[in-house]
């Protein structure tokens, strides 16, 4: 994981230009831990950190680490307390009444250990690059690494304390000697009268020289010849300092026994505090170490905190929903629902008693402070305050120009004053115009602008009798009162006043914004910074050198959940964006962050196989962490990113080769994989803080498979698999030959039907039309039969011959013979009898023809085809009562 490093001298430069409140000392962040939430003892007195970020203490109980949220304990074999340890690449070294050094085995941290200590301990580690150094209250151990030789110095007059510097390690002994230890042996350099018998806490390098701190509230300088002493802040003296670090060469932390952490400048100005009131879980500071990061981890007697000092968003107060924030006379005011709230001088705020209850508004006009509040207006003058107005609410007051004449906006409207010259002010009348009326002075267009709720904005001019001409702007949504003058919104863009029209606004940074909905806007001296807030987000934009636009949106995107509903406030102060909130007050150092980057990639701390024991593989992981077997398919992974208090993340994840990502989502519990078949596998998990840019990392790992996946198993199944393919393939084969045959006859049949039905129906045609022939024939004949000669006789005779005529019969018998081929081959078989007339007979029984149509086609009468009918039933044998007709159609 890569971390990228801070330019850590540009952040405290600026950093001393932004102290919150004009001169007050800063309140980090503070995130604390006790003992349930790392489930070990409560005293913390040694801290380091690895080359992977993992945070080791040395706790009452054990070795306790910080692995990217996840807290480990790694008790010694003896279960005495570890007062001091030293990372020294991948292995800890750590003393207290037992002393050795953890490394890394099969992901868990083995102690081994290189004695145990009788009424004594290891109270500081160092290494020379060949020796590891125990120092004890009497004698240093040394432990040479390649030769995994000890050696024991003693030294009764006792020993203080020890630090590396310049490549050497120094001590400083009881008797107020220093010297560094080399060839195995103290060489003593000089000796102090100051030193003598005190208590030496902590040694640290600082810049070229050392520092020595001591118990009783004193700090030296040594800078290997003189000894000189360090002028602390009033604060400070008096006091018991038990542990101090460098933090970088022109900056020092210092930890109390009573006063919690403190850090210091290159004038030995305090400009952090934190304590108890802070959120410290004790002010007992037994041990400090510098993250990668810039927080300052502390180890407590009571607990464990990190300290964001490199953030860019801090709370100064948390005490109350807050209105409005005032600068007066070296001091802040808050303007809040429990009342003002007053800077102190050192940090923190105060309540006034003076001034309890709903505090709306915090106005300086010429050089006097307003309060606005629900029991009326006061003002203040720095010394002394004085009532204006007790008999209702107010909300604000603005001075009209330059002149003696004020207008108050109250709960019963608004209401004109005058300022009398010995200070006094009195009401002249009221103004009608109604609503929670904000209100801003133009000076420069002798004009008062009035914001309403809901509602087009509104210009007031005063006429020398105090009445007021008024005029609602229409379409124009709002007015801003910024530090460059005040600028309008039509709820599309930004605009000016000038010469009696609005106009468009030239300004780069305005025209970059979206101007619907903002409910507060604010602008820096310099007109390079914009701070606004839209839609309940707080925003900020700011012209870069180069003419671009830097957008600080993301960075802000948690504070707006927080922002007080009632009332948006924000303004800037030395590059300082401060923000009312419903519990207080928010800062944001704009520039800390164009100075500084943060390491924002995702780590997975662990990973752990759900419903098993000791399954659980921490960050960094090795190849052989990350196999796991085919049974534990379901594992659970916690995700982690360094982020401030302030931050919100969101992950998601897929595997490689995937498409689809997951849902973004908080993760809080850890990210469940389920049912993972047998294989490897690479997961891709991202995140983003605030609803910004998008980090990735990845993480590969491997599921074996089960038996039937093996080779050995795959290759025959997959060979036996083919076999049983290729034989279904074959059976399916012959039934399709099969089927595609029998489709094959079913449709010849169909088309044989369909042409018998044809042919059947050309019979009946035929027959219908001989039939209406002979008809007409035998009419004709009936009529030459009645002239009686010879040539009427003739005509006769062939018309007879015509009706009887054998092609006729022929014809017919060959074309209902194609039609009923099979029946008429089958019947005469089975009736050798049958007469030529006896099948057509039948077969016009067969096509399902009526009597009366047999005999029409037939040309013979009824009675004759039943007397036909009767002999068919005897040729063919039928029983009495059996249906001719049914019999057959059915044959």
């Amino acid at each position: 994981m890569q971390i990228l490093n801070y330019k850590l001298l540009l952040y405290f430069t600026l950093f001393l230009s932004t102290r919150f409140a004009l001169g007050q000392v800063s309140t980090p962040n503070v995130i604390s831990f006790g003992k349930s939430d790392y489930n070990a003892g409560r005293q913390n007195w040694a801290i380091d950190i690895d080359k992977d970020d993992i945070v080791y203490f040395g706790n009452t109980d054990g070795l306790l680490t910080y692995n990217h949220g996840e807290w480990a304990l790694f008790p010694l074999p003896s279960k005495t307390p570890i007062r001091s340890l030293k990372v020294i690449g991948d292995t800890v070294w750590v003393g207290g009444g037992e002393y050795g050094y953890y490394v890394k085995e099969k992901g868990s941290l083995n102690f081994h250990s290189l004695g145990i200590l009788e009424y004594r301990h290891v109270w500081n580690i160092e290494s020379d690059g060949e020796n590891i150094i125990f120092q004890l209250e009497d004698k240093f151990i040394l432990y040479n690494v390649k030769s995994q030789i000890t050696k024991t110095l003693d030294y009764f007059e006792g020993i203080s304390t020890i630090t590396k510097w310049k490549g050497q390690v120094w001590a400083v002994m009881k008797t107020g000697k220093i010297g560094c230890v080399f060839n195995d042996v103290l060489n003593v350099k000089h000796q102090f009268q100051e030193l003598f018998n005190k208590e030496v806490r902590r040694v640290f390098q600082r810049g070229q020289n050392l520092y020595i701190l001591l118990l009783d509230g004193h700090l030296y300088q040594y800078d290997g010849q003189d000894l000189v002493e360090v002028s602390l802040p009033s604060n400070l003296k008096g006091k018991a300092l038990f542990s101090a670090i460098s933090y970088n060469n022109d900056y020092y932390c210092i930890g109390t026994v009573t006063e919690g952490f403190v850090m210091l400048d290159q004038s030995n100005h305090i400009i952090n505090d934190v304590s108890a009131a802070d959120g410290l879980s004790d002010d007992t500071v037994l041990a400090m170490k510098r993250d990668k990061m810039g927080n300052v981890w502390l180890g407590l007697d009571y607990g464990i905190a990190k300290v964001e000092l490199q953030s860019s968003i801090s709370k100064p107060f948390s005490g109350a929903a807050t209105y409005s924030v005032t600068d007066y006379k070296g001091k802040v005011y808050l303007a809040t629902n429990k009342g003002l709230y007053i800077s102190k001088d050192y940090k923190g705020f105060q309540l006034e008693e003076k001034l309890l209850g709903q505090v709306w508004n915090l106005k300086k006009i010429n050089d006097e402070l307003f309060i606005c509040y629900n029991g009326g207006l006061m003002k203040f003058d720095g010394q002394k305050y004085a009532s204006i107005l007790d008999h209702t609410g107010v909300i604000d007051i603005v001075q009209y120009g330059n002149s003696n004449r004020y207008l108050v906006s109250t709960y019963k409207g608004l209401q004109n004053f005058i300022k009398t010259e010995e200070g006094y002010y009195y009401f002249v009348n009221e103004v009608d115009l109604w609503g929670e009326a904000k209100l801003i002075n133009d000076k420069e267009n002798g004009c008062i602008w009035v914001n309403i709720k809901e509602a087009d904005l509104v210009q007031l001019k005063m006429t020398p009798d105090f009445s007021m001409d008024k005029k609602v702007c229409y379409g124009i949504k709002k007015a801003y009162n910024t530090k460059n003058g005040i600028v309008f919104s039509d709820g599309e863009q930004f605009k000016l006043y000038q010469n009696g029209k609005f106009i468009d606004s030239n300004s780069t940074l305005l025209k970059s914004i979206n101007a619907a909905n903002i409910e507060a806007l604010t602008q820096n001296e310099n007109r390079n910074i914009v701070a606004y807030v839209q839609n309940g987000d707080v925003k900020l934009v700011e012209l870069l050198s180069d003419g671009n636009i830097h957008s600080y949106n993301s960075l802000l995107k948690p504070i707006g959940k927080n922002l007080n509903v009632e009332n948006k406030f924000l303004d800037i102060q030395n590059n300082t964006l401060r923000i009312a909130t419903d519990r207080g007050v928010t800062y944001f150092k704009v520039k800390h962050q164009v100075q500084f980057e943060r390491n924002d990639e995702p780590v997975i701390s662990s990973i752990e196989v759900v419903g098993a024991e000791h399954q659980k593989n921490y960050y960094p992981f090795n190849s052989e962490e990350l196999q796991f077997s085919a049974k534990d398919n379901n594992l659970k992974l916690k995700l982690f990113t360094d982020k401030y208090t302030s931050d919100i993340v969101e992950y998601r994840y897929k595997f490689l080769n995937e498409t689809e990502w997951s849902s973004w989502a908080l993760w809080d519990e850890g990210l469940i994989l389920s049912n993972l078949s047998g294989g490897d596998y690479t997961l891709i998990v991202q995140n983003r803080i605030n609803e910004g840019k998008i980090n990735e990392t990845t993480l590969a790992f491997k599921v074996e498979k089960v038996w039937y996946q093996s080779s050995w198993i795959i290759l025959p199944i997959t060979l036996l698999l083919i076999f049983i393919n290729m034989i279904f393939f074959r059976i399916n084969r012959y039934f399709n030959k099969k089927k595609l045959k029998l489709q094959k006859e079913n449709l010849e049949q169909e088309n044989a039907r369909e042409l018998l039905e044809l042919k059947q129906e050309q019979l009946l045609q035929y027959m219908e039309i001989i039939n209406r022939k002979d008809t007409f024939l035998s009419k004709v004949k009936a009529g030459l039969d009645k002239m009686r000669n010879n040539e009427s006789n003739k005509w006769s005779a062939m018309i007879e011959e015509e009706i009887h005529q054998e092609r006729k019969d022929v014809l017919f018998s060959n074309l209902f013979s194609e039609v009923q081929q099979d029946f008429i081959k089958k019947i005469t078989e089975s009736y050798p009898k049958l007469t030529a007339n006896d099948i057509r007979i039948l077969s016009f029984i067969r096509i399902n023809l009526s009597n009366r149509e047999i005999s029409n086609l037939m040309n013979i009468t009824p009675r004759s085809l039943d007397t036909s009918r009767y002999r068919l039933r005897k040729k063919i044998n039928l029983e009495q009562g059996e249906d001719l007709n049914k019999f057959i159609r059915e044959f």
